[in-house]
């Protein structure tokens, strides 16, 4: 080697350690803030829900007419139906009622009570011209850490809360 002139480039082994850790601590703060957010998009979509069978409610009772929402597990989604002459029609022309799907991960199922003999098997969840609505439903949309539900209470209308954690 001549006298003066610089080594072979190269990273020490200790520039490398240093950038292994910086990388690890960054991919694991990301991991932690992707399972938060699954959380947090059960728990908007849970609300956004909720506030959509509230309306669902509110334009039965002032249309004068009985609209459902269609649960579509299968799918990982819902929509909203009218009753017309025909039996139930998918509203499609409004925008707040167009079919929804929900982002992955998340996972929607449901609870219902069974249908009157003679009546469509169909996950619906109805809103009467009376103001009234399918009582004892229990809509669960699931994330990666934990879920929400959607139920209906007497008082309050459709509420969306969080559900407790699975037991280990």
């Amino acid at each position: 080697m001549r006298r003066g002139a610089r080594p072979a480039g190269g990273f020490t082994l200790l520039e490398i350690l240093i950038v292994l850790l910086l990388v690890g601590v960054t991919v694991g703060v990301a991991v932690l803030r992707l399972g938060r957010d699954g959380d947090r998009l059960a728990m908007e979509e849970a609300r956004q829900l909720a506030g959509l069978l509230r309306a669902l409610g509110q334009e039965a009772a002032t249309g004068g007419r009985s609209l459902a929402l269609e649960l579509l597990p299968e799918e990982g989604g819902y929509r909203f139906l009218a009753l017309e002459e025909g039996g139930w029609r998918v509203m499609e022309d409004d925008p707040l009622w167009r079919p929804r799907r929900l982002p992955e991960p998340l996972k929607l199922d449901y609870r219902l009570p069974p249908p009157p003999p003679g009546a469509e098997a169909r996950p619906l969840v109805v809103a009467l011209p009376d103001g009234g609505m399918t009582a004892q439903f229990e809509i669960l949309i699931q994330g990666k850490g934990g879920g929400y539900r959607v139920y209906w209470d007497p008082r309050r209308g459709p509420v969306s809360e969080a559900l407790p954690p699975a037991a280990p």
